[in-house]
């Protein structure tokens, strides 16, 4: 049976999100919300069926022309200023990526990878991850059970739900894995050749190259590679665009008080077969529906868990984030 597995759910709903920003919009250069692939961008629905349409249909650069303004704005002074320290002599430290991409764009880089990789296959104990899961998905809920100071008991419930939520998936999770072939030769040396046929459609060289692209032309070179890796991930049997395509979005049923602006919204999904729900607050900014940041540590928790990360600050230089 086939699954259907998100690698970060919460990279998905950054996507949509937007952050405050020290860069001004001009009005003037700012559309009125469109509509992507039949969604109508001003309904609050569209900041989560946003994002999923966009990872669907690989599409980056139709998407960022949606955006506030404002997170535009940003993205593009951020892509600027990396390639202005490309230029000035103290460039970012790129070199484990273009080894990496060297790597891929080698003429050989199948055989190569695969030689590389596969003596390493032996080590790999799908039972013993399987377990570890299971020991996982019994702690997540305790994680996310207490409240913390000044939080409301709505938020406290919805930290709660999604910490359930993780946990379901976890466990799921630990019965895919021995299943999956990840030991497998033949489905690594698949793995690999769609990797690099991924990295072959950016047209570049280096890392370099691609920085120094326009910004949205970046972007339309994102999606070919982002269609690749999906190819990659479904040779494991996780199924990136059912996992999409599943995705919903409706009011809540009871919605929150909350202002003119914010909107209460039910995703839903699915999820190794089995039906999910988050609650998900929304906002409207520059007239463009986004994941409110309101949603808060409960989301900043499943980032966390999911490889979302360090808090800001924490993290080395690297390429700008994709908005």
């Amino acid at each position: 049976m086939r699954r259907n597995l998100i690698p970060s759910l919460i990279a998905l709903l950054a996507l949509g999100g937007g952050t405050t920003s020290v860069y001004a919009a001009d009005p003037a250069v700012s559309p009125a919300p469109a509509a992507v692939a039949g969604i109508d961008a001003t309904l609050p629905e569209s900041a989560i069926l946003l994002p999923a349409k966009v990872l669907r249909g690989n599409d980056f650069k139709a998407f960022f022309k949606t955006l506030p303004a404002e997170d535009r704005a940003k993205a593009e002074n951020d892509w600027k200023e990396t390639q202005a320290k490309a230029k000035s002599g103290k460039p970012m430290d790129l070199t484990q990526v273009n080894e990496t991409l060297a790597k891929l764009l080698d003429p050989n880089a199948v055989d190569m990878m695969f030689k590389e990789i596969e003596p390493k296959l032996a080590e790999i104990k799908p039972e013993e991850i399987a377990q570890q899961m299971q020991m996982g998905a019994a702690f997540i809920p305790m994680m996310f059970s207490q409240p913390s100071p000044g939080q409301t008991p709505e938020q406290t419930k919805n930290k709660q739900m999604l910490g359930a939520m993780l946990s379901g998936i976890m466990t799921d999770a630990s019965t895919w894995v021995p299943t999956a072939g990840l030991n497998d030769p033949l489905k690594l040396r698949r793995a690999i050749e769609h990797l690099v046929d991924g990295a072959k459609s950016l047209g570049v060289k280096n890392i370099e190259e691609l920085q120094a692209l326009p910004f949205e032309e970046f972007l339309g070179r994102v999606g070919p590679l982002v269609k690749k890796a999906k190819a990659a991930a479904g040779v494991y049997d996780i199924q990136i665009d059912a996992f999409l395509d599943s995705i919903k979005a409706v009011p809540a049923a009871a919605p929150a008080a909350v202002s003119p602006d914010d909107k209460s919204l039910t995703m839903t999904c699915t999820i190794f077969g089995k039906p999910y729900s988050i609650p998900v607050l929304v906002t409207k900014k520059d007239g463009h529906w986004i994941v409110s940041p309101k949603n808060g540590e409960a989301f900043g928790a499943m980032q966390k868990m999911m490889g979302g990360g360090a808090p800001a600050g924490d993290a080395p230089d690297e390429m700008p984030p994709m908005p």
